[in-house]
């Protein structure tokens, strides 16, 4: 078996913004954004040195897409093991305001039901995502929490 040495641990929180229609918020990267370019995503990123998942996950959704985010609930923590080891977490709130206006970092966005979801073209680390979408009642029904 042939390992490969991995770049390094990046923590990430994304969440699954639902509005009252029952459609999830995604975000197309802009073209020019190395690989991920074109591809679409949940909102969300990198937390910074001492944040917590629920800080990142409303201060990226805000520079992103100027939705004020609020009642974040946890749905499930996914490790990603490609270049990087990417820690995942995944978070739920129907409970936002704002009208989304878009950063320079996406070119586009869309409220999608989970059955168009699994058609859009998804940048490798963002599949993520549709599990949970699709199956969000089970995982809220766990009441997850993470350290």
């Amino acid at each position: 078996m042939h390992l490969r040495k991995m770049a390094g641990r990046i923590d990430v929180a994304k969440i699954l913004l639902q509005n009252s229609e029952g459609q999830f918020l995604v975000v197309k990267k802009v073209e020019s954004y190395d690989e991920m370019g074109g591809k679409w995503e949940l909102p969300g990123g990198k937390m910074e040195n001492g944040e917590d998942r629920e800080k990142s996950v409303k201060r990226e959704v805000l520079e992103e897409t100027d939705l004020k985010v609020e009642n974040l609930r946890d749905v499930v923590r996914v490790e990603v093991e490609a270049e990087n080891c990417v820690n995942c977490y995944i978070m739920y709130s129907r409970d936002f305001t704002g009208e989304a206006k878009l950063s320079d970092e996406h070119s586009q966005y869309r409220w999608v039901r989970p059955d168009e979801f699994r058609d859009m073209e998804w940048h490798s680390d963002a599949g993520y995502g549709l599990p949970p979408m699709v199956f969000l009642q089970k995982y809220l029904e766990k009441e997850n929490e993470y350290m």
